[in-house]
């Protein structure tokens, strides 16, 4: 028995809500990031890339979807979390 704008609310709210993967970066940086930040990573860093390839892969990087060796462990897909050129941990943040 809601009324519409009832339900046009609920969609604003949470249209205006940011991303699980803008909190995620906003907290791995320890940086705020403003929204017109944000609009230029999307537009520039992703949808002007000319290579689809490229294009993918920072989709990928960007939404934390990338299989980095700290997955792959888990995976059991590899042995050792530990990057082959500095030894450190190898995490999304690290390939970044």
């Amino acid at each position: 028995n809601q009324k519409s704008k009832f339900f046009y609310n609920l969609l604003v709210e949470k249209k205006c809500t940011r991303s699980y993967t803008e909190r995620y970066w906003r907290n791995q940086l320890s940086k705020e990031i403003d929204t017109f930040q944000w609009e230029r990573i999307y537009m520039r860093r992703i949808h002007s890339l000319n290579d689809n390839k490229l294009r993918e892969f920072m989709y990928k990087l960007f939404h934390n979807l990338l299989p980095s060796r700290e997955t792959l462990v888990k995976w059991k897909k590899e042995n050792c979390n530990l990057c082959p050129m500095c030894q450190e941990n190898e995490n999304i943040k690290h390939i970044y």
